[in-house]
C-alpha cells in the first residue's frame, strides 16, 4: 500500500526488538509505540533500538 501511495508511513504498535527487525525488512517503520510509563519499563529495550535506529 506505501508503494501504491494509499498510506505514507508505518508505525507499529506494542512490539518487541525482533518483531522491529521482522518488519524493517518488508517496510520502513517511522515510529513505535509501546506501553512505557514509571512502573512499566518492560519496553526500555524497545526504546534503546529505536533510539540506535
Amino acid at each position: 500500500m506505501q508503494k501504491q501511495e494509499k498510506i505514507r508511513h508505518i508505525g507499529l504498535s506494542n512490539v518487541a526488538v525482533a518483531q522491529i527487525e521482522r518488519a524493517k525488512k518488508i517496510v520502513k517503520v517511522v515510529s513505535v509505540q509501546n506501553r512505557y510509563n514509571l512502573s512499566d519499563r518492560e519496553s526500555d529495550p524497545v526504546i534503546d533500538y529505536c533510539e540506535k535506529h
